[in-house]
């Protein structure tokens, strides 16, 4: 049995030096995001028609219900979502920082001309996923659309158009359901990190895009997982809740302190299924990180489908205060394994630990900037493409219901594909923005979207 795995693990490393020929570098692309959002023809056409707006016409009256129903103090009605156009205010914080570190060292002052010195060091930014058909570049039928590995490789392009002088990507990289696949955690290795001896073609692909990857077969809390969720996949119960295992991974890798060109005290996480659509600076990043020192915030995340309500609850795009998020989660952990149910995913169960606590999850949790978490179902108006930094595809996907916001689908027959719960957000872009903002990310992505993806995604 040892020759015969030997025997393999030679046939995989030839296998692994002939593939890596072929995986090159791509050129940094150059996509123009437009100001303007545009719409389709089948929109312009839609909209004017009684389908149309009998379609709307339900939706909006059931919205301003659940609206009113919902809060005790709405904002003034308009029966689409409003925000405030997205723009720096006239009046903003000074800070200073200390070359690489990310001490604050000065006190905010209010001035209407800022002056800022930046460290000169990148922030990690921070994908983790599970490799199984969740992360496959096919559609799978289950609301995931193209695939998580599809989606990455796009967000991966735009980050080295568009976020290249502020970020490190960093991708960790699930492989339960393939290195282990057994549901008995305790057949896995003792050692949490152990390493696959390869990487997959995926993550041999992103590495010569300039990304750092490290595999990961299971969660420093496996156990507790595997015993609350026993009806989830190995694939799921280690992509969904990677989120929370950063901090360690990052300690026994030595990624975050061992590289003086790297920001020591905060990362940068979202869900592979986002998009840089304009420059990412490191002062955008580094205000919100200041902003998070001065309030003794661990987590910083955004909004979710409710524009108005200006409440952390969206983990799609997050930044981390990794050491006081390693010293918070023990509680946060002791909280899950002290439920009736354990909660089914990350966002699940940062929602339920703070929820009882409104107070102190705002001690600990600020709400990200609209532009750094936009959704492809807002209503961009007042604000312009331009105002945007990072879309992300929340609910509806590219293969996945995007493409039927973008030509405002209205025909139930239609809609039959698209999973129930996306059902809101496909109104919602439809009846309040035409569909303008999906058509433009989607158009975007399909540039961003690497050629041949799909012959890289073998397990």
């Amino acid at each position: 049995q040892q020759q015969q795995h030997q025997q393999q693990q030679q046939q995989q490393q030839q296998q692994q030096q002939q593939q890596q020929q072929h995986y090159q570098l791509l050129p940094i692309p150059h996509v123009t995001t437009p100001k303007e959002p545009i719409i389709t023809r089948k929109c312009e056409t839609m909209i004017n028609t009684t389908q149309f707006r009998q379609f709307c016409s339900n939706y909006l009256a059931g919205n301003k219900k659940k609206l009113l129903l919902k809060n005790k103090n709405p904002p003034p009605f308009s029966k689409c979502q409003q925000h405030e156009r997205m723009i720096p205010s006239e009046t903003e914080t000074q800070f200073i920082w200390n070359n690489n570190t990310e001490d604050v060292l000065g006190t905010t002052t209010t001035t209407t001309t800022t002056t800022t010195t930046i460290p000169n060091c990148k922030t990690l930014w921070i994908v983790a996923m599970s490799e199984g058909e969740r992360s496959s570049c096919q559609n799978t039928g289950d609301g995931e659309g193209d695939g998580y590995k599809t989606a990455y490789a796009a967000a991966l392009q735009s980050a080295r158009q568009h976020a290249g002088d502020t970020l490190q990507p960093v991708l960790f990289i699930g492989r339960g359901d393939i290195d282990n696949p057994s549901n008995d955690s305790s057949s896995s290795s003792s050692s949490r990190n152990t390493m696959s001896p390869l990487l997959s073609p995926f993550g041999q692909w992103a590495e010569q895009q300039g990304v750092i990857v490290r595999q990961v077969q299971q969660l420093s809390f496996q156990a507790l997982v595997d015993k609350g969720l026993p009806h989830y996949s190995r694939e799921k119960r280690v992509g969904f809740f990677l989120l929370f295992d950063i901090p360690q991974i990052l300690q026994e890798h030595g990624l975050l302190y061992n590289h003086p060109d790297i920001c020591n005290r905060h990362i940068f996480y979202t869900d592979a299924d986002i998009l840089f659509v304009n420059d990412f600076t490191r002062e955008d990043l580094h205000a919100v990180k200041h902003r998070m020192v001065l309030s003794n915030k661990i987590l910083s995340y955004g909004r979710d489908f409710v524009i108005w309500r200006n409440r952390p609850v969206n983990t799609g795009v997050i930044v981390m205060d990794v050491q006081g998020f390693a010293r918070e989660w023990p509680k946060i952990l002791d909280f899950a394994t002290r439920q009736k149910v354990f909660p089914d995913h990350d966002q699940t169960l940062l929602y339920e630990y703070y929820a009882a606590d409104r107070k102190f999850h705002l001690s600990q949790v600020d709400v990200l900037p609209l532009y750094m978490h936009w959704k492809v179902y807002w209503r961009l108006d007042p604000s312009t493409m331009h105002d945007i930094k990072i879309v992300h595809f929340h609910g509806a996907k590219p293969g996945s219901g995007v493409e039927e916001m973008a030509q405002c689908v209205t025909d139930d027959s239609l809609l039959d594909a698209i999973p129930s719960k996306y059902r809101v957000f496909l109104e919602e872009a439809v009846c309040c923005d035409y569909g303008r903002t999906a058509a433009t990310i989607l158009e975007l992505y399909h540039q961003w979207r690497p050629v041949g993806i799909s012959a890289i995604c073998d397990h």
